[in-house]
C-alpha cells in the first residue's frame, strides 16, 4: 500500500512555495529537499514513512554544498529540526552554524515514540547564506510527515493440546489435574518465552445446560505445579506451554470449556486456539 507524504519547500528570498504530493511505498523512507538559488547548497531531510510505537528510528538532515570553495565554509545557521512543534536538535532563535566539512554536514537524531499513537511532521528550518558565507540569505524548510501506528498485533496459531486432553469432552471424577501442554506456531517457528513479552493465559467457561450463556469463571484457577498466579502458562523445557490446571474448585453439574488465550491482545493473538472441554461426574 502507498500513502501520500507532503513534502514542502519554502524559499523566502525568491518568494516561491512549492508544494510536491510524493509517493511513499510502506517500509520505505521518504526524503525532502531544498536548494539554494545557485544550485550550489542542498538541504535534504530523511525519515520513514511509517513506524510503529515502541519502535527506534533515524530522522537524518543532511547538507551537501557543491561549490568547490565553499565545501569548508559557514554555509548557514538558524537552523532547527522539528518534530510537532518540538525541536529535538538545534533551536530556533539562536545564531547556530552549519559547517560543512569537505562539501557536507549531517546530523542524525534516533527517536522512539510511545503512547498513543498520532501522526508526526518533521521539519528542518535553516537559513541559507548563498555563495559561502555571503549576504545572499534565504529562508528555507524542508517537510515530511510519519505515520505512526500501533505496533502491528501477531497471529500465532495453538497446536494441542496434547494427549489425554486431545480429544473432548473428557469426564473425570472430582479433584483431578489437568496437564494443558501446547505449542504457539508463527509460520513453521515455535513461540518460545523469550518471544513474548507476556505468556499465554488459562480461560475456563461453565456452561451450566439449562440455559443461558456460558460464564467466564477463570478467576477460579488454580494450577498444581508448572503454571502460575494470574492464570498464565510456563515455558518448559519441553519446548512446549504448559499449565496443570486444579479442578477441585469445579463441582457444579455443566460442561466446563477451557482453552488457552492471549496475555496481551495488544501484542499478538491465538488462532486457531487450543481448547478442551470436560465434564465432571
Amino acid at each position: 500500500m502507498k500513502q501520500k507524504v507532503f513534502l514542502l519547500t519554502l524559499a523566502t528570498m525568491l518568494f516561491i512555495v512549492n508544494a510536491v504530493y510524493g509517493e511513499c511505498p510502506e517500509g520505505s523512507n521518504w526524503l525532502a529537499s531544498w536548494t539554494d538559488y545557485w544550485g550550489n547548497t542542498t538541504y535534504t531531510l530523511q525519515a520513514p514513512c511509517k513506524v510503529y510505537i515502541g519502535e527506534s528510528f533515524n530522522i537524518t538532515a543532511t547538507v551537501t554544498e557543491a561549490n568547490p570553495y565553499c565545501q569548508n565554509n559557514w554555509i548557514g545557521s538558524f537552523w532547527a529540526i522539528i518534530d510537532n512543534d518540538e525541536v529535538i536538535d538545534g533551536c530556533i532563535d539562536c545564531q547556530n552554524s552549519i559547517w560543512v566539512a569537505n562539501g557536507q554536514w549531517q546530523r542524525i537524531i534516533t527517536r522512539t515514540y510511545e503512547g498513543t499513537p498520532i501522526d508526526h511532521l518533521i521539519k528542518f528550518q535553516f537559513k541559507d547564506h548563498g555563495e559561502c558565507s555571503g549576504f545572499h540569505h534565504a529562508e528555507g524548510s524542508v517537510i515530511g510527515n510519519i505515520t505512526v501506528d500501533p505496533y502491528p498485533v501477531i497471529s500465532y496459531s495453538c497446536i494441542g493440546f496434547e494427549t489425554p486432553l486431545d480429544k473432548s469432552p473428557i469426564k473425570f471424577k472430582k479433584n483431578r489435574v489437568l496437564p494443558l501442554k501446547a505449542r504457539l506456531n508463527n509460520d513453521g517457528s515455535y513461540i518460545t518465552g523469550t518471544d513474548i513479552t507476556v505468556p499465554p493465559v488459562v480461560q475456563v467457561l461453565y456452561n451450566s445446560c439449562v440455559g443461558g450463556d456460558p460464564i467466564d469463571i477463570s478467576d477460579d484457577v488454580l494450577s498444581a505445579g508448572n503454571g502460575t498466579v494470574g492464570n498464565q502458562f510456563v515455558f518448559t523445557d519441553e519446548g512446549k506451554w504448559q499449565f496443570n490446571l486444579q479442578t477441585k474448585n469445579y463441582t457444579a453439574l455443566g460442561t466446563y470449556s477451557v482453552s488457552m488465550e492471549t496475555g496481551n491482545s495488544s501484542e499478538y493473538t491465538i488462532t486457531p486456539t487450543c481448547s478442551v472441554d470436560f465434564i465432571v461426574e
